[in-house]
């Protein structure tokens, strides 16, 4: 492929990259996150002291 061929692709590439990214960027932007907190209330439970098994948590792990 002649120099000038190479230079004109990619040259072109990186335009085409660049609208890409402007393209994701703006998306991006445009789309809110809407948080929803308290979804599972109820839903599961806990002992009072979870800190209890804290040591056969950490020979599971290998941590002792």
């Amino acid at each position: 492929m002649p120099y000038e061929q190479k230079i004109q692709l990619l040259a072109t590439i990186a335009d085409n990259l660049k609208n890409t990214k402007i393209i994701e960027t703006v998306h991006l932007q445009a789309k809110k996150i809407k948080r929803c907190f308290g979804i599972a209330k109820g839903e599961f439970s806990y002992s009072r002291n979870f800190d209890e098994d804290n040591d056969e948590i950490a020979k599971l792990f290998g941590a002792v």
